[in-house]
């Protein structure tokens, strides 16, 4: 199969204007990227954030009159476990979607500023299948990934790829983390008080640390370098 386009321009050396104006373009990639970033960690921090600082109407006021519908009740009970898985992937996923992307651009950035990186590319794209978005008829391009390499860029490669290219059982260690929002936004919305609150913070600290543990042993087994074989 002929290399594509995309393979050429990643093999070859950038010209004396893309040399010139890289460190603009990049930063401004960086940019969006962290505006992207800060957008999705307000979408995912806001109920919490909010419940904490008392914005909304306290749930001991208005849940218990909803819930005396038997029909509310049953429909309660299905969503809250329901929400509970769908925020665990959504807290971790979100960001990562966008972190990795700034990161990366803002190395680009200060590469495109030094000598030693003035005769190679910094970034290069290559397409995935199976990754998170809509379906496409064609694989997805993946870009901003590094043509050369640091303990950095393959630290945040590994949550880059682990956020467009998800796999089953790190998604399955980010189910703890829906169920540590919840108890977090019930403590502070509803609100309770004193050894109930704390006991229910306590609790959803260790959902969170249970969960960040799991997806970090499973983003570590997922990118390990396989072992090679000694002997013949």
């Amino acid at each position: 199969m002929p290399p594509t386009t995309a393979g050429v321009r990643d093999r070859s050396a950038p010209r004396a204007w893309e040399r010139r104006w890289r460190p603009v373009g990049y930063l401004a990639v960086a940019l969006v990227w962290w505006v992207l970033t800060a957008i999705t960690l307000t979408a995912v921090l806001y109920l919490a954030v909010a419940a904490a600082l008392g914005v909304f109407p306290p749930l001991s006021q208005t849940l218990p009159e909803q819930l005396a519908d038997p029909q509310e009740a049953v429909a309660f009970a299905i969503c809250v476990p329901l929400l509970a898985a769908l925020f665990g992937p959504l807290c971790w996923y979100l960001p990562t979607l966008c972190w990795p992307c700034a990161v990366l651009a803002s190395v680009y950035v200060q590469r495109s500023l030094r000598p030693g990186y003035a005769d190679e590319r910094l970034s290069r794209t290559e397409h995935a299948v199976g990754t998170f978005g809509p379906a496409t008829v064609t694989a997805t391009a993946l870009s901003l990934q590094p043509v050369r390499e640091s303990r950095v860029t393959r630290a945040v490669m590994c949550a880059y790829v682990s956020a467009w290219s998800p796999r089953g059982r790190q998604l399955r260690a980010t189910l703890p983390t829906g169920a540590a929002y919840l108890l977090f936004f019930g403590a502070h919305a509803w609100p309770t008080h004193g050894v109930v609150r704390w006991l229910l913070v306590a609790a959803s600290a260790a959902l969170l640390a249970v969960s960040v543990v799991g997806v970090v042993r499973e983003t570590r087994r997922r990118f390990a370098a396989p072992a090679v074989p000694t002997g013949a």
